[in-house]
């Protein structure tokens, strides 16, 4: 009990509510049952609301500028903007986009970066609150996010999360860029040549070469990342 005091109060500033957990195979959340084997044997994770099909090791910024120091892992709900945080294996808590500033997913295939941010005039020009989105690309004059989230596949998949089926979730992957050039306003893009193009049209010919010499993959985020730093140092 007094580990886990000392854990809410190094999670003062933000986190949302404390999970009730029977071990690590047992835990629920508002009817959701969240359990390690169940999340490993959706490895594609299509029928559920994760990013990833596994607990992931992570590295977690606070509001306050702290990282927290203990070993931890995150699963990402990006259907409904909540991160499930672990601690010393068997304590879970739940947090939302407003309790953090940035989260590091290790990832064996390339660390992913996550940055809680508040951006309006992309989502339906309606207020929202934090959220979090990939960062793809970081400089001084320009940046550059993912929202990675789903929607339902069906009407049917809508009615089921509705709790009034017993029928699986069908969900489907949506992906939207996000970008924002110094002293101007996030706005969607689709990131491809055509984009890089209409940004910088002074280099069409040398971002043109340059892709196909280079086998530039924009949506991968290292090649995204070559490309932008060269065209931003000159």
């Amino acid at each position: 009990m007094k580990y886990l005091y000392i854990i809410i109060c190094l999670l003062f500033s933000g986190i949302a509510s404390t999970q009730v957990t029977t071990g690590k195979g047992n835990t629920f959340y508002e009817g959701f049952l969240l359990t390690q084997s169940q999340v490993q044997e959706n490895k594609n994770v299509r029928n559920t609301p994760y990013l990833y099909g596994d607990w992931m090791p992570a590295k977690i910024e606070l509001l306050s500028g702290n990282e927290l120091d203990k070993p931890t892992e995150v699963i990402l709900d990006i259907v409904n903007d909540k991160i499930f945080v672990e601690l010393d294996s068997d304590k879970i808590f739940e947090v939302t986009p407003k309790d953090i500033s940035r989260l590091k997913i290790i990832d064996n295939s390339g660390d992913r970066n996550f940055i809680s941010r508040k951006i309006k005039e992309v989502e339906n020009k309606h207020e929202v609150g934090n959220r979090m989105y990939e960062l793809l690309f970081e400089h001084d004059e320009l940046l550059i996010f993912r929202r990675n989230t789903k929607t339902f596949a069906s009407e049917a998949s809508k009615n089921t999360y509705a709790g009034q089926n017993n029928a699986s979730y069908d969900y489907k992957d949506k992906i939207t860029y996000f970008l924002k050039f110094k002293q101007q306003e996030f706005k969607a893009v689709n990131l491809n040549r055509k984009t890089m193009i209409e940004l910088f049209p002074r280099k069409e010919k040398w971002i043109k070469r340059f892709i196909k010499e280079e086998k530039i993959d924009l949506k991968k985020s290292e090649d995204l990342n070559l490309l932008l730093t060269q065209l931003l140092s000159d």
